[in-house]
């Protein structure tokens, strides 16, 4: 038994201080979360949208008294976290300083474990709490809290507690002054393989005027905040594009790219721009890597969702991780599914899987088969099997390889089919039967007397091009397409094609890769088809273009479009935004000039539109809101173009690109009703645009409130697309 009268009076002093603090940790105890609770870091709101079965969340979505709740708090895109409480006596109050243990594991780790400390705990009534954000999902965490004197001497220690945090995606992220930040890691991938954790962020621009929810700003929040490595940013020109204040210059690579969007990816600029951006995450040493637009919506959105499919992630959690953006600002499916039907172009057999279609469509962006397959081992690690796609684009990449020699023979816009237009007093070379060139990215020969080309053509419309050169001494060629071992049988049927043939210019289709490999036909020898090759014969597609007849007397300008200069006029029908003909929403166009050719008529009926949505506007207001037609104008071979909007009330609004500061000096343009829809006639004087080259011409249409929409050239739904203008032959 102890005798305290042999005891020392400072050993006496230790010792009671210690049962004291010994009878203070008994009674620091924790009280939330239970003892091996199960816990989400989700509000109810965000734990409900990321498990419910995507047709019940595709429900919710039109719900508009849910969607006016996601619209009117753009803070829910931050995630609750895990609130730590815990109770603590009065004497163990004595210093305000305390500090949060917390490991991976059931046990508390010394050597994994994250000390969090701050001197602003909120004490009341003898409980103290604390938020924990960022922990990783399907993880579960050992804790500890306590308490320290001014000098840092613990006071109370409360008993190990542990958690798990529950599994699933999409991983919300906390970080001060972003939003809509999430974690890509956690989404299932190919071959069953998981994105992991810490390689891949998304979220809006930095904010530095956003102001913490209340809740964090009473209660200390604590976490491991993300590291990228490269912080990639998609915000155009004018937008401040500037490394965040919150990131370290020196430790971070600042990545500004200005990025297409949703369909615009699909045009010939917009697949140039993926080509560029896929180039960051092909690097290694890039990673980790945040990519962020204004609010991790549209462009962050539309990359986000190239990223995953071609990780061979799933439909429904490409759409629910997208529409998961709605809780920072509101996104719908519609968006994401054209996208997803977009890249049904790219299929080449039904029910291919999304991965395969985006390795095609990345592939015809010039995204080389070796780095595609270097990001997903990047993410997903070695060892990954090679889809059949990459398989044949390695294949490719390596005949391309064995094509180095100098080559003397050329792919150039084809000759055939040169007219001179006139057009305000100026001659114009147009080129209507092949108006669309599509410069080759290779050429090379083998030294064999072989030569092998590659084209992308990634326009809407047919392009064209003609092989020249003297290196075409053999008196015939096979044309093979070695990737899918095709042989292109010649105009006239045969199997070999002459020099002359070849001059005059092959076809290539819409958004279309052509490897083209000429193999000569020595002098007396009977021409073969390799082994393994389809024969494929020769369809000659001219380029579409408009005819303007010149008329002597301008319309009567009543808006309608029954009268006799019309009716000189060849009606053509708008098209779907993909180009497909248009079974309902009719909407045709005329078009014609006057004799000095300086002038053009637009001559614009809608067939089916018998319910007015439009208002009265001022010039250049909001027109395009209206039931409405678009005109845009260009000089071939320039990219300046010039945009008119008409709508059904004779609102206008113009501009040259997207600057509508910009105005014509003179055009007019009259509506009319026409009891089954409505009619526009409209002038513009040519002479005072800028056209350095033959005219070219789109016309784009929205009725409301159907939504329905229309064009004469593809657009896909970017109506400033300069690439969808149509060739027009002032005649």
């Amino acid at each position: 038994m102890l005798d305290l009268r042999r005891i020392s009076f400072p050993v006496f002093l230790c010792l009671l201080l210690g049962a004291l603090s010994l009878s203070a940790a008994g009674r620091l105890k924790p009280i939330a979360p239970e003892n091996r609770a199960v816990v989400s870091p989700l509000t109810d709101l965000q734990r409900l949208a990321s498990r419910l079965p995507l047709a019940q969340l595709e429900a919710l979505w039109q719900d508009r008294v849910f969607v006016g709740r996601l619209q009117a708090n753009p803070g829910a895109s931050l995630p609750q976290g895990i609130r730590l409480a815990w109770r603590i006596p009065e004497e163990a109050m004595a210093g305000t300083r305390f500090q949060v243990l917390v490991s991976p594991g059931e046990k508390l780790d010394r050597e994994a474990c994250a000390v969090y400390e701050s001197s602003s705990a909120p004490m009341a009534q003898g409980r103290g709490q604390a938020i924990l954000q960022n922990l990783l999902p399907g993880t579960t965490y050992a804790w500890k809290v306590r308490t320290l004197d001014a000098e840092g001497k613990v006071l109370a220690e409360s008993p190990v507690r542990s958690f798990t945090v529950e599994a699933g995606i999409p991983f919300p992220l906390y970080w001060n002054h972003r939003a809509n930040l999430r974690d890509l890691g956690g989404m299932t991938a190919a071959e069953g393989r998981r994105i992991p954790f810490g390689m891949l962020y998304r979220s809006s621009a930095y904010l530095p005027e956003a102001e913490e929810p209340r809740e964090f700003q009473e209660c200390p929040v604590f976490g491991a905040t993300p590291a990228p490595k490269s912080i990639l940013d998609l915000r155009w020109e004018g937008e401040s594009p500037a490394l965040a204040p919150d990131q370290d210059p020196q430790a971070v690579q600042y990545l500004p790219i200005p990025a297409q969007m949703y369909v615009g990816i699909f045009t010939a600029k917009g697949m140039e721009n993926c080509r560029q951006l896929f180039s960051v995450f092909a690097r290694r040493e890039n990673y980790p890597v945040l990519f962020h637009c204004v609010v991790g919506a549209d462009r962050t959105g539309t990359l986000a969702f190239l990223l995953q499919a071609v990780l061979g992630c799933s439909e429904e959690e490409i759409r629910r991780d997208y529409v998961f953006t709605s809780f920072y600002s509101t996104r719908y499916f519609s968006a994401v599914d054209t996208m997803l039907a977009r890249m049904d172009d790219f299929a080449e057999a039904p029910e291919e899987p999304l991965q395969w279609k985006t390795e095609r469509f990345l592939l015809r962006c010039g995204v080389s088969a070796r780095e595609i397959r270097e990001f997903q081992e990047i993410i997903l690690g070695a060892g990954l099997t090679p889809s059949p796609v990459l398989q044949q684009a390695a294949a490719v990449e390596e005949l391309l390889a064995s094509f180095e020699e100098t080559t003397q023979v050329a792919f150039v816009p084809p000759a055939a089919g040169n007219r001179l237009m006139l057009q305000c007093g100026q001659e114009f070379p147009f080129r209507g039967d092949n108006e669309n060139y599509a410069a080759p990215d290779f050429v090379g020969a083998n030294g064999q007397g072989e030569y092998l080309l590659r084209v992308h053509n990634g326009s809407s419309r047919v392009a064209a091009g003609a092989f020249q050169g003297e290196g075409l001494t053999a008196p015939a060629y096979l044309l093979l397409d070695p990737s899918r071992k095709f042989l292109n049988l010649s105009p006239s049927g045969n199997l070999a094609w002459t020099p002359q043939e070849l001059a005059a210019g092959i076809q290539l289709p819409p958004k279309s890769e052509t490897l083209a490999l000429l193999k000569p036909v020595p002098q007396g020898e009977e021409p073969k088809a390799p082994q393994g090759y389809e024969t494929r014969p020769w369809e000659e597609k001219a380029g579409e273009y408009l005819v303007a007849p010149a008329q002597e007397t301008p319309p009567a300008w009543d808006g309608r479009l029954d009268e006799e200069f019309w009716a000189a006029c060849k009606p053509v029908f708008l098209s779907q935004l993909d180009g497909s003909p248009a079974t309902s929403g009719k909407v045709s166009l005329r078009v014609a000039t006057n004799p000095q050719h300086d002038v053009l008529y637009l001559g614009v009926e809608f067939l089916e539109d018998a319910t007015p949505a439009a208002r009265k506007r001022e010039h250049d207001g909001a027109v395009w809101e209206d039931d409405e037609v678009e005109f845009f104008l260009a000089g071939a071979g320039h990219a300046t173009y010039y945009q008119l909007i008409v709508n059904r009330l004779g609102g206008t609004l113009d501009g040259r690109g997207t600057d509508i500061k910009w105005n014509f000096a003179e055009f007019t343009a009259v509506t009319a009703e026409t009891g089954r829809g409505w009619s526009l006639e409209a002038a513009v004087p040519l002479a005072q645009l800028e056209l350095k080259g033959a005219l070219e011409l789109n016309v784009c249409t929205t009725d409301f409130p159907s939504g329905i929409q229309r064009n004469l050239g593809a657009t896909n739904g970017l109506f400033h697309s300069r690439e969808a203008l149509v060739p027009v032959f002032l005649k």
